[in-house]
């Protein structure tokens, strides 16, 4: 068997990233602004993933026998720390999908290295593996590898699923969002209805992103199962604080706002038809069949959102918790980047 063609097991190969503190030089053109060098313990920032370019790839998906296949495409290793939240993923699969590695050529010939979102979009063939890798997350200490900053598996199984969707999104048809915490939660406020109490502000409007609270109304816990940190928690409380100048100004001259709360009522009320009609019926949901649980050509969201992909766009994503068994043949040369996004 060459060097070039083989099966692997992925989590050696980034061990040896982790020991040697690798991170691919990029030319100035590839530059990405959203991503930060490897740290030498590997356990920094909050999503790390390292990308590879092939002539054609498979996933075992079943750690048995059951392959999924690609042919010219990127594959994706990605893992989450414990400090990654669902905010933090758009930015992440837009740098990916614009990311200037993917090619149709070898190593060498001349040939500009592109995103697969240009070629998706062009109509050429290509391919994009997504291979769910915790071991990207470790701490190298004396002899043994230490896995505490890894997100827990439930956690980590629920990004990146919604990862899959948003790369997805990004290479189809471009139509994501990125917010950060702090100004998302600025336009949520501003969203608020001036009736609405402080204390209960979080437990209503912010339902989707909490789980747990404390007596004064205030989250302690996101719905990741991360605790709020002492910076966060101020924020909050400058967002309640906001909230209850406006509920007591409503309560000195409701009829003032009559107008308001209506209009806010109005649209969320279109929010919500629009949610439910873009909902995926019980039929749509993922397939439950060996060999098409790690390739959603016609189903791009492993949560149950469904997305038609063009024909020419193959994409497999990985059985999460298995082993991720690999074989590959990187004949075009090999072109490995390394990131660590904070």
């Amino acid at each position: 068997m060459g060097p070039e063609i083989g099966t692997l097991c992925p989590l050696f190969s980034f061990i040896l990233i982790l020991i040697f503190n690798s991170t691919a030089a990029t030319p100035p053109h590839h530059q990405l602004t959203t991503s930060t060098p490897m740290a030498s313990d590997g356990s920094s920032g909050k999503v790390r993933l390292a990308v590879q370019r092939v002539n054609s790839a498979s996933l075992l998906m079943d750690n048995k026998d059951t392959w999924s296949t690609m042919a010219n495409g990127l594959i994706c290793y990605i893992s989450f720390t414990t400090l990654c939240t669902s905010e933090d993923l758009p930015k992440v699969a837009k740098a990916i999908a614009h990311l200037p590695v993917a090619t149709l050529g070898a190593w060498g010939d001349g040939s500009k290295p592109r995103s697969i979102r240009d070629f998706i979009q062009e109509g050429k063939s290509m391919g994009l593996m997504l291979v769910p890798q915790a071991g990207m997350v470790s701490k190298i200490k004396g002899k043994t590898l230490q896995y505490r900053n890894q997100a827990n598996k439930d956690v980590g199984r629920t990004l990146y699923e919604e990862f899959c969707h948003l790369i997805v999104r990004c290479i189809v048809d471009e139509q994501i969002e990125v917010t950060t915490s702090s100004n998302n939660a600025e336009k949520k406020n501003k969203r608020v209805s001036p009736d609405v109490p402080a204390h209960e502000l979080f437990r209503t409007h912010y339902a989707q992103d909490y789980i747990e609270f404390d007596d004064e109304g205030i989250p302690t816990v996101k719905v990741t199962g991360e605790a709020i940190s002492k910076s966060q928690r101020k924020k909050l409380v400058k967002t309640m604080k906001a909230q209850d100048k406006k509920y007591q100004k409503w309560l000195k001259n409701p009829e003032q706002y009559t107008a308001e709360i209506a209009e806010i009522a109005a649209t969320a009320a279109a929010a919500a038809a629009a949610a439910a009609a873009a909902s995926v019926a019980p039929g749509a949901e993922k397939p439950e069949t060996k060999q098409e649980e790690g390739n959603h050509r016609n189903n791009a969201n492993p949560k149950g959102g469904h997305m038609e992909l063009p024909p020419h766009f193959t994409l497999v994503t990985g059985t999460f918790g298995n082993r991720q068994g690999l074989q590959l043949n990187a004949a075009c040369g090999p072109n490995l980047h390394a990131y660590s996004f904070s």
